[in-house]
């Protein structure tokens, strides 16, 4: 509920209980007034969740020792996504503070457990499939 309606149920005497956690509830012999307000911080860019392609890469980190030095065709092996987006899905996992950079070329697991702790949080993306099957049509070509 907003500032501004949650002032006007005030001043009528209304007692309200949202689920953001605001209320105001009135008896004999207690007033109950709480304002909630969302902490904002500039320096907490949203992120977005981690992808299929997150996870995979996150496994190898998490499995292989070596991962840290490995180059980008090597991770893109080992995990099984686009050579492509290892530097961007490597980099998101930083954002994340998941992997941390330790030199030019060199990455680690920030912290094991939050490492375990956010791929099991996103592993079931590594069940969706990517796109639909295409089912061919009669009477249309296919590519080759």
């Amino acid at each position: 509920m907003g500032a501004a309606r949650a002032a006007a149920l005030r001043q009528a005497g209304v007692q309200f209980l949202d689920r953001a956690g605001n209320a105001y509830l009135e008896g004999e012999g207690y007033l109950l007034d709480v304002r909630g307000h969302r902490q904002v911080t500039a320096d907490a860019p949203r992120l977005r969740p981690l992808s299929a392609a997150d996870a995979r890469l996150l496994l190898v980190f998490l499995r292989d020792e070596d991962a840290g030095t490995c180059t980008q065709v090597e991770l893109a092996r080992r995990a099984g996504i686009a050579q492509s987006s290892v530097g961007r899905t490597r980099e998101h996992l930083v954002s994340h503070r998941i992997l941390e950079r330790l030199a030019k070329k060199r990455w680690r697991l920030q912290d094991r457990a939050l490492g375990l702790r956010r791929f099991g949080e996103c592993w079931p993306t590594l069940l969706r499939p990517a796109r639909a099957a295409t089912v061919p049509q009669p009477g249309r070509r296919q590519r080759a």
